[in-house]
């Protein structure tokens, strides 16, 4: 009986000592750092892409580039747009006051 509460995908037996994928449940052969069981281009494979992922039912928002663009949208954008707009208003304001006062 295994239990995973974080980490990758690939898994190893403690007792025979063979590479298992937790997704799928099927032996895997690892010839390198990362196997071939997981590569994007492995379309035979139901776990391409998803050493790394919890989601087994392959869910993209678990997908470290969707927070990314989320949290973005969410909070940097509106903080930029604002910042835009205070300086635009402050440069507005002021910059008359400079040229007069030249």
């Amino acid at each position: 009986l295994t239990h995973k509460f974080t980490g990758c995908n690939h898994m190893t037996c403690s007792q025979c000592g063979q590479d298992w994928c937790w997704l799928c449940g099927e032996p895997i052969d690892v010839s390198g750092l990362f196997p071939v069981h997981y590569a994007r281009a492995n379309i035979a494979s139901p776990c391409a892409g998803r050493q790394f992922t919890d989601a087994a039912d392959g869910d993209a928002d678990n997908e470290p580039g969707v927070w990314c663009v989320c949290l973005f949208l969410l909070f940097f954008l509106p903080l930029c747009l604002l910042a835009a707009l205070v300086f635009l208003v402050v440069s507005t304001v002021t910059l008359p006051c400079l040229v007069i006062s030249s």
